[in-house]
């Protein structure tokens, strides 16, 4: 790649594989939860529990409308489904926490890229092209922002929604300033 645009298609490119990988990661997981409420079902008709199919009903449904495994294990349920929830929570957070790190990998790297390209720009005297590089720079700081505040450190959960790089709003909020570097202070 040779122009800015180049090399913002190739990161918005890869950060959408890695969304992509991590994606059908999730889905595995999904999927699995369900396959382990599936095998609950069969210990408590097994067992007659009447209290633990209610109970597994109800999180049946939940999770048919939220497609998502509970932020947090429900201490009113019966253990099977607690043991069940925090396994795959687990899981889950250990995907998105790897999702977070490929993530955060690529965008440093293309940052890393950008300010090469700024200096090299800037050297040239190519100023106007300097300022876009800049801007890019910028926009991709938030990126790196929220990436970093999703770290293992700060514990993901897997029923968060992460927007895609580059379809994630970059504005600033209402109320933060947002400044430009156009160089010479």
């Amino acid at each position: 790649p040779r122009s800015l645009e180049d090399y913002k298609a190739v990161y918005e490119k890869e950060s959408a594989s890695i969304e992509s990988t991590y994606q059908e990661k999730v889905n595995l997981g999904l999927s699995s939860y369900g396959q382990s409420l599936d095998t609950i079902a069969e210990q408590f008709k097994k067992a007659g529990d009447l209290n633990g199919m209610l109970a597994l009903k109800q999180e049946r449904g939940r999770f048919q409308k939220e497609s998502s495994v509970p932020n947090g294990v429900s201490p009113d349920l019966p253990q099977l489904i607690q043991k069940a929830q925090s396994l795959h929570q687990q899981s889950l957070e250990r995907v998105m926490d790897f999702r977070a790190e490929d993530l955060k990998r690529l965008t440093d790297s293309y940052v890393r890229r950008l300010v090469s390209i700024k200096k090299e720009l800037v050297f040239q005297e190519k100023l106007d092209e300097a300022v876009a590089v800049n801007s890019e720079v910028k926009r991709v700081e938030f990126i790196v922002a929220d990436l970093e505040s999703r770290m293992p450190e700060a514990g993901p959960s897997p029923t968060q929604s992460i927007p895609p790089a580059g379809k994630a709003s970059l504005a600033p909020k209402p109320g933060q300033e947002m400044s430009t570097d156009l160089g010479n202070g």
